[in-house]
């Protein structure tokens, strides 16, 4: 989560003159091997970021 949150700032500090302001959002999970569990669980924090408004950080719920 902090390096997401790092990310996060960092991007909206940017300027992006050609598109204007730049949003993003974050799926977070952890796994103690990468696994394609953990990339279901990215990809579903993923979608809720975005179906949270956007421009936001989710951290997956543990299954």
């Amino acid at each position: 989560m902090e390096i997401a949150h790092r990310l996060h700032a960092t991007l909206l500090e940017q300027p992006f003159p050609e598109v204007g302001p730049v949003t993003a959002s974050f799926g977070v999970a952890t796994e103690t091997v990468y696994s394609g569990r953990l990339i279901a669980r990215v990809d579903k924090a993923l979608y809720a970021a975005k179906a949270a408004g956007r421009n936001c950080i989710i951290f997956a719920d543990t299954e």
